[in-house]
């Protein structure tokens, strides 16, 4: 049974068909948005769609037919002579539109597709581009490459008022200067010198200004644009007329430490014996520099931690009332320095005296063992990265127990360790005394006990005896 077409007033493959004209037939799609289409297309009603529903070729456009194969399979690829297809197939697209026979309000006209200039997407693809050119054009103008080609470019900056430019063979100098109001002078705010390597110096008062005020306008620490330059040069010249503001206080600190670093500098070149002053000046510098950074990103220098350690071991009331005045680490910091330290006053280190000894003979290695006290001063020092004058305790010592050890047959004498002491009593000196004879004994060495005519130093070694060998006690 043949197929013929649903739309009205066709005659294609019915018996009545009269036309010799060659035409296909096609089936509805199955995609569901071109399948309405084509049911809204076609003009007929109350009309359901079955699977021998077919609409022919007469009404359709030569461009919604496929013109060439696009068979991906090779071999049937190969046994076509042609890439031209021998049946019409359709585009996915395509939706009848061509219907003889009917008023011609069912004839849709395909539109013309409009031109891409007249699209809002076109004209601001256009725009796009020309911004892009024009940026382009600028950043290649704007572009400084060496001290020559911004010398050139110089005459055609418009540099701020009051700004006026000096132009020599190895640096560019720009000094801003700004007119008193009573007296009319005028007075130099700043002076911006540019390299030959176009690096920039800026000089407020003789004094070096930090670069980290500006550093982020330049390229590596150099001068790469036009604009940058003024950046800059608006940037001081902020900087130096506002009175008010976190920025202008920070530079004011940085030229205070300036002018007392270019202070201590000169005292050295002129060799003066001013130490007590130098001194004075690396405090105020410290302070300053503490000034700079927050509460809790404070980083003390060993000066300030030994000065305040023995601030704090004076008096702890005046330290708080200093603390006041000065940025000092508080009593809890110091104590955290303090608990970390490793005072070696339990452990006895025999790795220098085994070096010592290595050479001595049977004979040399007998040996005298002294022990005494000596009295310091109640302070403490910093010195390598650690405290010195600490007992384990973390207080001030105040006696160094010293252990010291000379042979009986030559000229060998050395110190064996030496102890701080707050307060020595007899269970201490035990200690300490047992840690000593013990290294000496694993050292190989015959030891004899000499010790003044104290009752501590008596009751302790005569007790301690008893646990070594080849040991003789002498009491003076």
């Amino acid at each position: 049974m043949p197929y013929t077409c649903c739309v009205p007033n066709c005659d294609s493959g019915y018996r009545s068909c009269k036309s010799q004209e060659k035409y296909s037939m096609f089936k509805f799609p199955k995609d569901v948005d071109v399948r309405n289409k084509w049911l809204a297309a076609i003009p007929r009603k109350n009309w359901t769609v079955t699977n021998f529903s077919r609409v022919c070729s007469k009404h359709f456009d030569k461009k919604d037919f496929k013109e060439s194969s696009t068979d991906k399979k090779a071999k049937r690829r190969q046994s076509r002579k042609s890439l031209q297809l021998l049946r019409l197939s359709l585009q996915p697209c395509a939706i009848p539109h061509i219907f003889p026979g009917l008023h011609n309000r069912y004839n849709i006209k395909t539109p013309m597709p409009r031109s891409g200039s007249a699209l809002s997407s076109s004209r601001l693809e256009k725009e796009n581009e020309q911004i892009r050119q024009q940026y382009d054009e600028f950043c290649c103008e704007d572009k400084i490459a060496s001290l020559d080609e911004l010398k050139k470019k110089l005459n055609n900056l418009c540099l701020p008022v009051g700004c006026c430019s000096l132009i020599q063979s190895q640096s560019i100098t720009i000094h801003c200067f700004k007119s008193e109001e009573i007296s009319n002078a005028p007075k130099l705010l700043f002076s911006l010198i540019i390299c030959d390597n176009l690096s920039v110096v800026v000089f407020k008062q003789s004094l070096k200004v930090n670069n980290k005020h500006f550093q982020h306008l330049l390229d590596h620490g150099c001068l790469k644009t036009a604009t940058a330059l003024l950046n800059i040069i608006a940037h001081c010249k902020m900087l130096c007329n506002d009175d008010s503001g976190s920025e202008q206080n920070q530079f004011l600190l940085e030229l205070a430490i300036a002018s007392l670093q270019k202070y201590i500098a000169t005292s050295f070149d002129l060799e003066l014996d001013i130490s007590s002053k130098l001194q004075l000046v690396k405090f105020l510098i410290s302070q300053l520099q503490l000034l700079q950074v927050g509460k809790h990103a404070r980083r003390y220098s060993t000066d300030v931690i030994t000065t305040a350690f023995l601030w704090q071991l004076t008096s702890c009331t005046l330290y708080k009332k200093l603390r006041e005045l000065f940025i000092l680490p508080s009593i809890s910091r110091l104590r955290c320095y303090s608990s970390c330290l490793s005072v070696s006053a339990n452990s006895l280190d025999t790795s220098y005296l085994l070096q010592r000894t290595e050479h001595l003979s049977e004979k040399e290695r007998m040996v005298t063992l002294m022990i005494d006290e000596i009295y310091t001063a109640k302070r403490i020092e910093y010195s390598n990265g650690s405290f010195v004058g600490l007992t384990e305790e973390g207080e001030p010592a105040k006696t160094v127990l010293a252990f010291m050890v000379q042979s009986v047959c030559s000229k060998f004498k050395d110190i064996v360790c030496l102890v701080p002491v707050h307060n020595l009593d007899s269970t201490q000196l035990r200690l300490f005394f047992d840690k000593v004879m013990q290294g000496l004994k694993d050292i190989l060495f015959v030891v004899a006990v000499s010790v003044d005519n104290h009752v501590c130093n008596r009751l302790v070694v005569s007790c301690g005896c008893s646990s070594f060998y080849n040991l003789m006690i002498y009491i003076v």
